[in-house]
This record gives structure tokens, sequence and C-alpha cells, in this order.
């Protein structure tokens, strides 16, 4: 297993769930998609500039 820093890790997860959302033409579904993407978002920055972001949990890896 690699070390992701927190900052790659967050970018990662955004990216995947915009991905998602694109993928689906549920608009619950992508709403719920980019809900998440705009919160690992924001979490990245956090993280970016050293402050503390919420603990990843197993589920996320």
């Amino acid at each position: 297993m690699t070390d992701e820093s927190d900052e790659d890790f967050f970018a990662r997860r955004a990216q995947q769930e915009v991905d998602l959302a694109a993928a689906t033409n549920d608009p619950a579904i992508k709403a719920i998609h980019l809900n998440l993407a705009a919160r690992y978002a924001t979490q990245r920055e956090r993280a970016a500039c050293g402050g503390s972001a919420e603990p990843r949990s197993a589920d996320d890896e």
C-alpha cells in the first residue's frame, strides 16, 4: 500500500465523485455525487492549508 497524503486522497475522491455524477442520468443521484465531490474538495483545501481534515475511514480507501 502506498502512503497517500490527505490532500491527494481528497483530490482523488473528489474527482471520483465528479466522474460518478457524470455517469448517471438520475438527477437525485447526480446531486448526491456532486455534494460529496464538493465536500471532498473542501477537505482537500483544508489539508492543503495545513488545517485539520476530518479523519478518513477505512471505507474511504
